[in-house]
């Protein structure tokens, strides 16, 4: 690539497109090979590009998980798979013509990997659903949510619909890779596999922006605090740009740039998607109840067949440190209500891990989003879920203490073990898939406050010297005078007895219906 001096330099950025270098000149001074290359965009849009640099799109490629499952799907279906998960994973490679299979990801230049700025950025019409059906316009213009773009010296610009924020277009641009249909050619059959988009619009978040609806961009691309201008050079215009960091639920298992913002970012979204309550009865059953007020769409989503999320709840009675009552291990066959999946099977009817073998989605314990407020719909709290636990104690024990750990893995173990034991995985990269917890009461070192002050400013910060095992649960129940004086606290009964319960302070609690 020429080297880029102050007169032809980029100004791209997914939340807008601002001018910079000199108005004087009148035609876009860089060609489209250096548009495709991101890095290109780094001059004028160093932050941009530093969020984006860190992200899953930009790991796309990178992602062993993803290399291991392509591989192997690609052996295992005689190459019928071809561009089936390159499409949306390395979407430039394959209209390039650089790659058909995705199994030369690795001879590949850096600025064809991964989901770049020019594929969103030149994308003109989107002419589906799902599968990636994008269509770029593939010249020199770069598109975004502006109408009053400045002119620069890098590029045309161009409004366009599916980069507005308030327009329902938007999150159909991000749905069309992140909702997932197996088709007939590959598996005989058409599975809505993965439906985020789906969820989505069967949501209050996917309701016009004038009725209070949120698109994707609200939750995942939120305006960055820590940028006045969406161009880094001088005359360009104060205005307020979308965060390039995309986070979701995955993160980078092996070494990539901004791990330790991407492991905040995922935290922070994860802790603000659920709320819960835990009501303990003075016969010793405890009640829990999730409930899905954060997300747009289910909780797990995305690949929901292989993501595993559950409860853990412990109960303590005064003067011992063993648990009296404990929820089973989400490997343990006890545990199977407890667990949010997809569960999917292949021809024969038995469980499915690799999606080449997926014939039908036979069920979900995912949780919906909230789709009404209104009380006498049916769908009234269809993201909600109660859980009743201890329902036959002992004896009646008189809890001091409850736990509940909402806990999630992006990508269950047994289908980590899978590509392992298929050779198709190293088991190094399968020990170091995070398990993450819902913490919504999460501190953070100060020094790592002082190195991320745009994402931590306002969280509270860690007192090195405590030892506060409460905050390392969604939520904690306590038989205290304490607990009983808190905002959130009411009686109630469960088990056809009187029972104390607890909740986050944004909880609402609905009597069941008579």
């Amino acid at each position: 690539m020429r080297f880029l001096g102050s007169r032809a330099t980029l100004c791209l950025t997914l939340g807008t497109l601002s001018g910079c270098g000199d108005h004087d000149l009148a035609l876009p001074s860089l060609t489209r090979d250096e548009l495709l290359d991101p890095r290109t965009c780094q001059e004028c849009h160093p932050g941009q590009y530093e969020e984006w640099s860190g992200s899953m799109h930009a790991y796309a490629t990178n992602d062993p998980v993803f290399l291991a499952m392509n591989a192997r799907g690609q052996a295992e279906t005689n190459g019928k798979l071809g561009s089936f998960c390159v499409d949306c994973h390395a979407p430039m490679a394959v209209r390039q013509g650089l790659t058909h299979d995705g199994l030369n990801l690795d001879e590949l230049p850096d600025a064809a990997r991964g989901v770049t700025c020019y594929f969103c950025h030149n994308t003109i019409a989107v002419e589906g659903t799902h599968n990636n059906p994008l269509k770029l316009a593939d010249d020199r213009s770069m598109r975004g949510p502006l109408r009053d773009a400045q002119p620069n010296t890098a590029h045309d610009s161009a409004h366009a619909r599916h980069f507005d924020a308030e327009e329902p277009d938007a999150s159909a641009l991000c749905g069309a890779c992140h909702d997932v249909t197996l088709d007939e050619a590959l598996v005989g059959s058409e599975v809505p596999l993965e439906r985020t988009f789906v969820e989505w619009q069967s949501s209050l978040f996917g309701k016009p922006h004038d009725q209070g609806g949120v698109g994707c961009i609200g939750c995942h691309m939120p305006k960055s605090p820590r940028r006045e201008r969406a161009a880094e050079r001088a005359g360009a215009p104060r205005r307020r740009s979308a965060r390039h960091d995309f986070e979701g639920i995955d993160l980078a298992l092996t070494p990539f740039a901004q791990r330790e913002r991407q492991q905040i970012l995922v935290e922070r979204l994860v802790a603000s998607s659920l709320l819960a309550e835990i009501c303990v009865a003075e016969t010793g059953v405890i009640e829990v109840t999730l409930e899905n007020a954060g997300s747009g769409h289910h909780w797990p989503s995305g690949a929901s067949q292989h993501r595993r999320a559950w409860i853990e709840v412990r109960a303590f009675v005064a003067g011992q440190a063993e648990p009296a009552f404990e929820t089973p291990p989400p490997t343990d066959a006890e545990a199977e209500g407890l667990v949010f999946k997809d569960t999917v099977v292949d021809s024969d009817g038995n469980p499915a891990h690799m999606f080449w073998d997926i014939r039908e989605v036979v069920g979900s314990t995912t949780l919906p989003s909230v789709k009404t407020r209104d009380t006498r719909d049916p769908d009234f709290h269809r993201e909600r879920r109660v859980f009743r636990l201890n329902e036959r104690p002992s004896s009646l024990l008189q809890f001091e203490r409850v736990t509940l750990t909402v806990k999630l893995l992006p990508i269950a173990l047994e289908v980590m073990d899978d590509l392992v034991g298929s050779g198709y995985l190293d088991a190094q990269i399968a020990e170091a898939m995070p398990v993450l917890a819902v913490l919504p009461d999460r501190c953070y070192d100060p020094a790592l406050s002082q190195r991320h002050p745009d994402l931590l400013g306002a969280r509270p910060a860690c007192d090195v010297t405590a030892d506060d095992d409460d905050l390392e649960h969604t939520l904690v129940w306590h038989d205290s005078e304490a607990n009983a004086q808190a905002p959130t606290f009411r009686s109630a009964r469960v088990d056809d007895a009187p029972a104390r319960c607890l909740s986050h302070p944004s909880y609402v609690a609905v009597p069941p219906a008579p």
